[in-house]
């Protein structure tokens, strides 16, 4: 067969199958639509760097200190983590609003951890807690002494929460160590 014949039967032969794949198809119905719920985005649920002060609103008034201690540079805001010394800050009451609005059923991944801990005066504990809007939604405690630790924990959302809505961390400990928040986001 010729080149020419040959591009002649290939064109033919496209031409063909072109035309059997582009029936009139029909338009679909609405009962052939089916309305499924959008997945919620995935992603992180805080900016690092925009921890503040909570101001009065304690979710835990009973673990507060008569007096609390806390200098300024005992928080550190870091954009891969939030680091918080409890050598020169007996009590954390810190917040920031949720970057996107939160549905009941969703689960929430919060990474977090603390360098070795310790207590001069003998066995202690720490407790770390994460609220929205005043509502407890995670919390850990931890015995002193205790080696360094990185926590993966998964949290699934018993209610909705809106955007910019206040998540609030609370910290306190005995001991002079180094607590941290890596990361607070929806789960994929």
């Amino acid at each position: 067969m010729s080149r020419s014949r040959t591009d002649r039967a290939l064109t033919a032969l496209s031409l063909i199958l072109l035309a059997l794949g582009c029936g009139d198809a029909p338009e679909p119905s609405d009962t052939d639509m089916i309305d499924a719920p959008t997945p919620p985005p995935t992603g992180a649920l805080i900016d690092p760097m925009a921890w503040r002060e909570a101001g009065a609103r304690d979710p835990f008034p009973d673990h507060r200190p008569r007096e609390v201690r806390c200098d300024r540079g005992s928080i550190l805001l870091d954009p891969g983590f939030l680091d918080v010394s409890t050598e020169s800050c007996d009590y954390v009451l810190i917040t920031q609003p949720l970057l996107r609005g939160l549905r009941a059923g969703e689960v929430i991944e919060i990474e977090s951890g603390h360098l070795i801990l310790f207590n001069p005066d003998g066995d202690a504990s720490g407790h770390m807690a994460l609220g929205i809007d005043g509502q407890l939604i995670w919390e850990r405690e931890v015995f002193i002494p205790a080696g360094a630790q990185v926590y993966f924990d998964s949290v699934t959302l018993a209610q909705d929460f809106p955007a910019g809505a206040q998540l609030t961390l609370h910290l306190h400990n005995h001991g002079a160590n180094e607590w941290r928040l890596y990361d607070v986001r929806a789960a994929p």
